[in-house]
């Protein structure tokens, strides 16, 4: 990160945070919003498509609305076949819940976008000695107030890591019972 910084490569503001897992990182990058934003969660082991963030930038100009809190992508696996769900396939934008996709489409990976309205007043419950929380969490609780906006549109590639959260997650739940629990009620 330096080396970027350093070589003036792109405009970079750099801040570390000791591991504590992903909520509390997302929780630490929430509180330095300072004005009206957009903030694209992209993980380690996804890639953006070349037309990844022009397809996010026109969604997040044509959805910037009060009761708009965040809008969720979709990726591809490495092998071409989109990440969905086992009920429906999305062939269309809609504007719901997290609750109500969840009913229609079934639950699953993709990319997440918050705006900071949002995140502003919503963020991920933490536990001590507890480093993970499930990531849909801070969706449901922003129901009542917030809907989200599924697009089709495909913006990156995910390469899931034998070691990463997705392949890990009941393991994570089981070792982290009061983010389970806090998911589990909601």
């Amino acid at each position: 990160m330096q080396k970027l910084i350093d070589d003036n490569y792109i405009k970079i503001e750099y801040h570390y945070k000791g591991n504590g897992g992903k909520c509390r990182a997302l929780n630490y990058a929430f509180e330095l919003v300072e004005n009206d934003t957009f903030l694209l969660i992209v993980d380690s082991d996804d890639i953006l498509l070349s037309d990844g963030v022009s397809k996010v930038k026109r969604s997040v100009e044509k959805f910037n609305k009060e009761n708009i809190g965040a809008i969720f992508f979709l990726y591809e696996l490495t092998n071409g076949k989109r990440i969905l769900g086992s009920k429906n396939e999305l062939n269309t934008t809609i504007v719901s819940d997290r609750y109500e996709y969840n009913r229609l489409y079934g639950q699953h990976d993709g990319c997440i976008g918050y705006y900071s309205r949002a995140i502003k007043k919503y963020k991920y419950p933490e536990f001590e000695g507890e480093t993970y929380v499930g990531p849909t969490v801070i969706q449901l609780a922003m129901s009542r107030e917030f809907s989200i906006v599924f697009t089709p549109k495909v913006v990156g590639i995910a390469e899931y890591q034998p070691n990463g959260l997705t392949k890990k997650g009941r393991k994570l739940r089981f070792n982290n019972p009061k983010g389970m629990i806090c998911y589990g009620r909601l």
